[in-house]
């Protein structure tokens, strides 16, 4: 069977940075395990109405239910914003990972064990020692006397001991392998250590040292919770680099992940809307300004695969960046890659000179609220900004100045939304809109394509194609499949669907619209094929009527075609032989045609 691929690969991963394959048999049975309203109910209250099961979608805000589970399909849709699927699809979009950690999930759920190849044991092993290490640093901290300096460092920057535990923040004692010791007597060897990023090679002897040493530390981890990496902060001025973060490993990518999104998620999905920072402190400060939709952007300029994974949580993103140069081109950057996901970006502007760290230690939550209740949008911002320093400046000079936002609007692959942009550039610094088009960089044909259907919408079914696919769920789906050949079908979208439903069929004897929502690549065919499947049922007595008509329609569509081109090749044919043979075919079309009439 092919597996779908997770809708971004590698945001918020964990296990799938390896190499990793669950066995089809074992996919089924994690799936016959779970009960998908009992699934589903654990996040949306859900009341029985007729075969289905309705209540407020998790996805979007609405007032009137339109989100519905099929208990006997094994599937969800929702005929508000169109998100469907089976109860992996279910994990994925309300948990944030890929295909195969949502298995994983599911599986421990129903207590069915997957075997693991040697890679994936590994990656386990890794994620094991990883929750040793947090645990060993938050144990410093709290309740050891080497953690008495960074207690008094937390307390002094406002971190209360409930803010530490929540965020799981530790202390590496200012000692040369004290991690490492404790890590070897608890069964950890130095070659993982090692490959986890938390040991280095002594240089001038046999032997390892801890990366992190007398840092405060902020453990890093994935959407569902588990730690994958950690960043230290040095506790004085004088002590080296002040910040130390964890190198890639086989369970971490940087611009995979985001500070917070595990403690923050289910803010996020529930206001729809995140908050966006540099740092982890500046993240700590605003859960205690009262935003707890806060996460941070791990230092690293903001990335396509960070801005995937917020998607799949929020509409909205308020970016609160430092209000110095260098934090303002992080923002401008990393506004024209959330945009490229469909995002709403907006500003939150901070006071000169200020982070939200500081300004909270300066104004209170109070000044934090003000801030984030008022943003403004995101490329007006910046425009204003850039256009600003060159006011009363020459078009050279205007063109030259708003260089940066044109470039950071290149990624979003709505051509008339970032044409929509371009003009209202043109406009502000007074020059020819057309002459600022020529001067932006455009996409390659290349670029497109990997853009298109990015946030697509799901394609339009005529009644008869969404009849056709009614039938080939239903109890006369082996007539259905047997009378209609997916070749007659003119329809692109519903002939890959349709395809797939027989190949299903013709394989197990019925058809499991789980298997069949694993094959469908496009999250838009999947998206209308769930809806088809929760709506209304058509009645048993119905069907062998509906197939007829269906099956006329579709020889009727099929004769059309048949027959437009025919005309045309009559219009260029000059051969008389070759004409009479085209206008014999005709004939018996229309014949054909008007008996069916």
């Amino acid at each position: 069977m092919v597996r779908r691929s997770p809708p971004f690969a590698g945001a918020g991963l964990e296990a799938e940075t390896t190499t990793m394959r669950i066995a089809d048999e074992t996919v089924e049975q994690v799936r016959a395990a779970t009960d998908i309203v009992s699934l589903v109910g654990e996040a949306v209250s859900l009341r029985r109405s007729g075969r289905n099961h309705m209540g407020l979608c998790p996805f979007h805000q609405e007032r009137t239910p339109s989100f519905s589970v099929n208990p006997e399909r094994g599937i969800f849709h929702c005929f508000g914003c169109g998100k469907g699927g089976d109860v992996f699809s279910f994990v994925m979009e309300t948990q944030g990972v890929g295909f195969l950690d949502a298995v994983r999930i599911l599986a421990e759920r129903s207590g069915i064990e997957i075997e693991r190849s040697e890679g994936q044991s590994h990656a386990e092993a890794l994620y094991r020692m990883n929750a040793f290490a947090a645990r060993f640093y938050q144990e410093v901290l709290m309740q050891r006397s080497e953690g008495a300096v960074a207690r008094r460092y937390a307390q002094a920057r406002g971190i209360s001991p409930d803010q530490a535990k929540h965020f799981g923040l530790g202390f590496a004692p200012d000692a040369w392998d004290a991690l490492g010791r404790r890590a070897a007597s608890d069964g950890f060897s130095q070659d993982l250590l090692k490959t986890g990023g938390l040991s280095l090679d002594n240089r001038n002897r046999p032997g390892q040292h801890d990366r992190f040493r007398n840092r405060l530390i902020f453990p890093i981890r994935a959407a569902t919770g588990r730690v994958v990496a950690f960043g230290g902060r040095s506790l004085g001025d004088d002590e080296g680099p002040k910040y130390i973060n964890s190198p890639e490993t086989p369970v971490y990518r940087k611009g995979d992940h985001l500070f917070g999104l595990s403690e923050a998620r289910e803010e996020i999905r529930r206001a729809r809307s995140v908050v966006v920072v540099e740092g982890y402190t500046d993240c700590l400060a605003m859960h205690r300004a009262g935003a707890a939709n806060t996460v941070a952007a791990l230092g690293t300029a903001f990335t396509p695969r960070q801005a995937e994974l917020l998607r799949r949580y929020a509409d909205d993103v308020i970016l609160v960046f430092d209000a110095d140069a260098a934090g303002q081109a992080a923002a401008l950057r990393g506004m024209g890659i959330l945009l490229a996901q469909g995002l709403q970006v907006k500003t939150a502007v901070l006071p000169a000179g200020n982070d939200p760290d500081s300004l909270l230690a300066e104004g209170g939550a109070g000044a934090i609220t003000e801030a984030i209740s008022r943003p403004v949008d995101a490329v007006e911002h910046h425009l204003e900004e850039l256009v600003g320093r060159a006011r009363d400046a020459g078009p050279a000079a205007r063109v030259k100045s708003v260089a940066p936002l044109i470039e950071a609007l290149q990624p979003i692959a709505d051509s008339a939304l970032r044409d929509a942009y371009l003009a209202e550039i043109a406009n502000r610094i007074r020059i020819d809109p057309g002459a600022l088009h020529r001067k932006a960089p455009r996409r390659t044909m290349r670029e497109e394509q990997e853009h298109r259907g990015q946030g697509e919408e799901p394609p339009r079914l005529d009644a008869c194609s969404r009849e056709l696919l009614r039938l080939a769920l239903s109890d006369l789906a082996g007539k259905t499949f047997a009378r209609i050949d997916a070749a007659r079908i003119a329809d692109g979208d519903v002939r890959e669907i349709y395809t797939i439903l027989a190949k299903e069929y013709e394989e197990s004897g019925e058809v499991r619209l789980g298997r069949v929502l694993d094959q469908i690549p496009s999250e838009p065919l999947r998206t209308v094929l769930t809806g088809i499947a929760t709506s209304a049922e058509t009645e048993a007595t119905d069907l062998d009527t509906l197939l007829e008509d269906v099956v006329q329609e579709i020889e009727e569509t099929v004769g059309a075609q048949r027959r437009w081109e025919l005309n045309r090749r009559l219009d260029q044919e000059d051969d008389p032989d070759r004409r009479k043979e085209i206008v014999l075919e005709l004939t018996k079309l229309l014949r054909k045609k008007q008996r069916r009439i």
